[in-house]
């Protein structure tokens, strides 16, 4: 993830491990092929949810943050991205 690789000397690899790991298992299934331009609040609502729903509030303060993260990247560097469904987090296609 381009994002990941951004902040990857600042955390510990174990702490990059878990980060991609709630990414890929959190928000991908329901938003991993839209492009971040096409994501609301409320998609990014409908990844946290099942979390806040059951009490795993930690959980989904991070993911909330790791996706607001994810988007001020993205911002700044004027990406509109999408990950495929079928490729790994770490194969970010650009569409121009």
């Amino acid at each position: 993830m381009q994002w990941l690789d951004l902040i990857g000397h600042l955390t510990a690899s174990q702490t990059n491990i878990k980060i991609t790991s709630r990414i890929k298992r959190l928000a991908f299934p329901l938003h991993g092929d839209k492009l971040i331009t096409k994501i609301k609040s409320y998609d990014v609502l409908e990844a946290i949810k099942p979390l806040i729903d059951k009490r795993q509030l930690e959980t989904s303060h991070r993911l909330h943050y790791e996706i607001s993260s994810i988007f001020a990247y993205a911002i700044v560097h004027k990406l509109p991205i999408t990950i495929p469904r079928n490729q790994s987090p770490s194969k970010y296609q650009r569409k121009k």
